[in-house]
This record gives C-alpha cells, structure tokens and sequence, in this order.
C-alpha cells in the first residue's frame, strides 16, 4: 500500500477523525494502522528535512567564517601571534617599578633579551692622549642617566628580525651571507631599524627605540675609563674583528654571546656588527644633551654607528669610537641593541 496521505492531506485526515466521533469509531484497524504509519513516514520525513537545513546551515556558517578568515587572514595570525607569544610575557604595571639593575627579562617569546641598566653619571669621549683617537670624539662631557633603562642583551638577530618580517613590521628580508638563526642581522639600514623598534613597541605596549649616542657609550663602558671595555688593549679573544684573535676575525661575523660580557652582562657590545644609534650625526659633543637624550641636531641625513665590525681595524672597538653612515646606503649593518625605558 503507498502512503499517500502526507503533509495537508494527512492533517486533513486527523483533523477530520478528531471533528467526526462517529466516523473514527467505525475505522477499521487497517485504516487506524494506515494513518500511523502515515504520520510515522511524516514525522520521519520532517527530521530529514531539518537535518539536511542544519547541514546547510552549519555549511554556510562555516564558508562565511572562512570568508572572513581569509580576508583578516593577517590580522588573525598576528592576534594568534600575540595571545600565544606575547600575552603572559610583557612586564605589568605591577613589575615595572621592580625591575632591578642587572636584572634580564624578555617581552615576547621572539623579543630580544633585556637588561637593566642602572641610573648613573660618566664622560662620554676619549681623552686627547688615547691612542687611536679622532678630534670627533670630544670634546669630553658629562652626561647624567636620572633613571634606569633598558638594553638587549645581545644585537638583534635573524630570528628576532624574520619575526619582524613574518608579521608585517619589517618591510625588509635581508639576505644572510653566514646564515640566519642567532647570527646578528646584517644588510640593513637605519630606517629598517627604525621599523623594527616601532614593531616592538607596538607589539608590547612599551616604548622601544634605538639607543642614543650617549646610552650606547655608557652601557659600552659599563664603568670603565680604559679604551676598551675589557681593557687598555684588543687582548685575544674579547671580540670579533680583523686582529681580535677570533676564528671569525676578517672572515664573517659570529654567532651572538661567543665573546665575554661587560660589567653590565651586555655582549658584543664591540666588533661582529656595527651598531646605529638614534642620533644625528654631529662631528663634536659640543651641543650633546647632557641627560643622555638622542641628540635630533645636526646632519639627519648621516646617522651615528658605533663599536665596529669583523672587517674593522682594532681601533674601532674603542669604547669613544665614533662612525657615521648615509640613509641611503644599506649597509652590512646590525640593528643597534634596542632600548626601553624602565
């Protein structure tokens, strides 16, 4: 027998049942069978309807979040990025007054390493007698750190910069002659360096930025007076240069941390890499801001480098050292040592 009393027909008939007593009494147990299995058949037919509608519907949910996936496809990676990478690292409002000189801390799985550098007095410069001394490296000044601050352990490395890129804060994938991982970046230039910072400023919430001039002497020297960090001479094995008795000297630079730290537990803070600062450059310390701000006066379009390379004489490493590069030239530079405020 097919059943044919489906949807409205069916309704009919139960409506009509339930309106004729006596019609329903005299119904044969084969039609009462009949319209049981009609409503069966009915009440089946309904569920498969409303499972093919949640199919459809769990479908259409899935290609309109897919749609949107796609076209915040940036935006969801660097959201994923920062919830698993970042969220939980970041120094709170609570630790900041903590921090202590010495003390090291990183902000994002892919940050570089920080250290605390103490609040503190020097003279930045050389003294006339200093051998290897240039007239631009005085006359010398006194500049006064009221306040801790922050520096990177080590220079900024691959890693640390393909992140940069990966992410969309870096315009620049730089070639790497010796290889990427914990090799310093090279083959960038100031305005690269420039995006970097800012990316890590943004990323963290904290205000990053190169170091300046003075910063950069003060943390180099760690206390000391003597031309170099570790003392009056190149020595063997302090740092990477062309007479700097490394296995690297003259040919490339070397892996971060490979040499001793200063006294403020920085490396390489002389040779491997030169260094930019945020500083115009200027050819004396006459106008330089004795509170060891950056100083924004004077040629913007040549930028301060500091500590020397691999390829550089050992004159160079002195802690008074002073270069200077050309925006417009990209360079076989590092990204200088980042900076915080603490």
């Amino acid at each position: 027998m097919w059943l044919i009393h489906t949807g409205n027909r069916l309704h009919a008939a139960q409506r009509l049942i339930h309106q004729r007593p006596d019609l329903a009494a005299n119904l044969k147990q084969a039609d009462q069978d009949y319209l049981a299995a009609c409503h069966e058949f009915e009440k089946s037919s309904r569920g498969q309807i409303h499972r093919r509608q949640a199919l459809v519907g769990s479908l259409l949910v899935c290609l309109i979040i897919g749609l949107i996936g796609w076209w915040q496809q940036a935006r969801l990676i660097a959201w994923n990025y920062w919830f698993f990478n970042v969220r939980g690292y970041v120094t709170t409002a609570e630790a900041e007054p903590k921090l202590q000189p010495g003390q090291k801390f990183r902000e994002c799985q892919d940050c570089p390493q920080m250290t605390v550098i103490p609040a503190g007095r020097f003279k930045i410069g050389s003294p006339k007698e200093e051998l290897g001394r240039w007239d631009e490296e005085g006359p010398q000044r006194d500049v006064t750190f009221a306040k801790s601050f922050a520096v990177a352990t080590d220079n900024v490395t691959f890693d640390q910069w393909d992140t940069c890129v990966r992410f969309g804060g870096c315009t620049t994938n730089p070639p790497a002659p010796w290889g990427r991982g914990d090799f310093p970046v090279v083959n960038v230039d100031w305005q690269d360096a420039q995006q970097y910072v800012t990316w890590l400023a943004k990323l963290t919430g904290k205000p990053y930025r190169l170091l300046s001039e003075s910063e950069w002497e003060y943390t180099a020297r760690a206390g000391t007076r003597t031309p170099y960090y570790w003392g009056s001479s190149v020595g063997v094995m302090n740092a990477n240069c062309d007479g700097c008795g490394s296995r690297w000297q003259a040919k490339q630079t070397a892996p971060i941390g490979q040499f001793p730290a200063n006294a403020f537990g920085l490396r390489d803070m002389a040779g491997n890499v030169w260094q930019m600062v945020q500083d115009c450059y200027r050819p004396n310390y006459n106008a330089l801001p004795g509170d060891g701000s950056p100083n924004n006066q004077g040629d913007c379009s040549i930028r301060v480098v500091r500590g020397g390379a691999w390829t550089s004489d050992p004159h160079y490493l002195r802690s008074a050292s002073r270069s200077k590069m050309r925006l417009t030239i990209t360079a076989a530079r590092t990204a200088a040592s980042a900076w915080r405020e603490t």
